[in-house]
């Protein structure tokens, strides 16, 4: 997820900063979304931390995805919201495994 203040379009590249992370539970497993501010976004550009974001925006997001999928009948579980720290570590496991099964040597950065 991105908080951006101006409109992007599908298929758009943006240099982000992940601050955060939503962690959850449905049918298939773990599941954690990854908060974060576009770098290039003057209105994000002191936002480091999850307390630095309004705490209804983020009381909308949890709302959504608690939601999201009541059409299809399925059900989620939504933990909370994790630290920065911890959305780092999901995005380094998830590119060491990207990696690891497209055969592409490790770049070891996030």
């Amino acid at each position: 997820m991105l908080l951006i203040d101006e409109p992007t379009f599908p298929g758009c590249r943006v240099w982000a900063r992940p601050i955060g992370g939503l962690e959850m539970r449905d049918d298939k497993g773990f599941d954690f979304k990854v908060l974060c501010v576009a770098v290039g976004d003057p209105h994000q550009a002191h936002v480091e931390r999850l307390d630095q974001v309004r705490p209804h925006r983020l009381v909308e997001i949890k709302h959504f995805f608690d939601t999201y999928k009541l059409l299809e009948d399925k059900e989620v579980d939504v933990v909370g919201w994790q630290e920065a720290d911890r959305a780092r570590e999901v995005l380094t496991a998830d590119r060491e495994t990207f990696e690891r099964e497209q055969g592409v040597p490790s770049s070891g950065t996030v």
